[in-house]
């Protein structure tokens, strides 16, 4: 690696348990799944700065050059992007493992039951078989805090720097990430600015026509981005709610079309939601559930996906457990 090299130190902190599974499905520390964030929204960053008038090869080949690379033709490279996480009170302890059983203290009951199915239970094969009980990252600061620490080339300084910021506002990490588990921020970012999230939206219609999800849609009110009004002082009192209000809107769109609801996440074909929920901290400590979507034109067939998507959207904006409140 040659030239000027620009290091970074940014504290992680985890705002809701998150399962970040190991090879035995235990929750852990681990880099891939922060590489992974700088890549996807690298991307979105990428897009929007070329009005989303996307070359894939060009931005994969842009991407393989800047986080390394085994398949481009004389152009193999090692990341320019070095990250690593570390626990400064105990740098031996770095990668310890998650001590958070399931999603103790929320209730399980039929209100919440789908946030929690196959996070919490023993899971059991075809045959019976009960597998391990999956342990997540408690948001405690021994547990849920870690120091990201990146270096990477000057000259590249503002499009990591945006995409750290991305990764601040709209970033989960593991397993049901997009139902609010595994919800962090970035210390030292200031709060949203409905000006830079602006600069990442896109034309719902336009958005169903990508392949990938490159923007947040903008729909008839505006870009679909809220934030609740409502706070919580403890995570579990809102990913209960976050609970309520996704089983509330799945239920409405099946009653009208039972496979539209697969537009909101599917296991078969495996089409993860495109409506994502994100647990963020506000100034004085409060905790507040941000709902932004990301629609595209995915493994899911259906044939008037926009209607639907503007059904969820006159949803969210009624909503009145979290009072939601559109961001820009």
């Amino acid at each position: 690696m040659t030239g000027t090299m620009e290091t970074r130190e940014l504290t992680v902190r985890l705002l809701t348990p998150t399962f970040l599974g190991n090879a035995n499905q235990e929750g852990q520390w681990r880099t891939p799944p922060f590489k992974a964030q700088l890549r996807q929204w690298w991307r979105v960053r990428w897009a929007a700065a070329h009005d989303f008038v996307v070359d894939i090869a060009k931005m994969h080949r842009e991407e393989g050059l800047l986080f390394g690379n085994a398949w481009l033709q004389d152009e193999f490279c090692k990341s320019k992007v070095r990250l690593r996480l570390i626990y400064k009170a105990n740098p031996e302890q770095s990668w310890a493992r998650g001590t958070q059983k399931g999603v103790d203290p929320m209730t399980k009951n039929l209100s919440t039951s789908y946030a929690w199915y196959g996070i919490d239970e023993d899971d059991q094969d075809k045959k019976g078989k009960k597998g391990k009980k999956r342990t997540a990252l408690k948001t405690e600061s021994s547990e849920g805090e870690r120091t990201l620490a990146l270096a990477f080339p000057a000259e590249r300084t503002k499009e990591l720097e945006e995409t750290l910021a991305l990764m601040h506002h709209f970033g989960q990490v593991g397993t049901r990430s997009r139902g609010g588990w595994g919800s962090y921020q970035l210390e030292g970012f200031p709060a949203l600015d409905p000006g830079f999230a602006q600069r990442f939206t896109l034309p719902l219609d336009d958005c169903l026509k990508q392949d990938w999800p490159c923007a947040i849609a903008e729909g008839d009110g505006g870009p679909m981005l809220w934030e609740s009004q409502e706070t919580f002082a403890k995570w579990h009192e809102a990913m209960a709610q976050v609970a309520i209000a996704r089983r509330d809107i799945r239920n409405t769109i099946k009653s009208e079309d039972k496979s539209s609801a697969k537009l909101l996440g599917s296991a078969s074909p495996r089409f993860p939601s495109p409506l994502r929920w994100k647990v963020v901290e506000r100034e004085w400590g409060q905790l507040a559930v941000r709902v932004f979507a990301m629609p595209y034109g995915g493994p899911v067939s259906y044939s008037d996906p926009g209607r639907v998507w503007r059904k969820i959207e006159q949803q969210l904006d009624a909503l009145k457990t979290l009072r939601l409140k559109r961001l820009a």
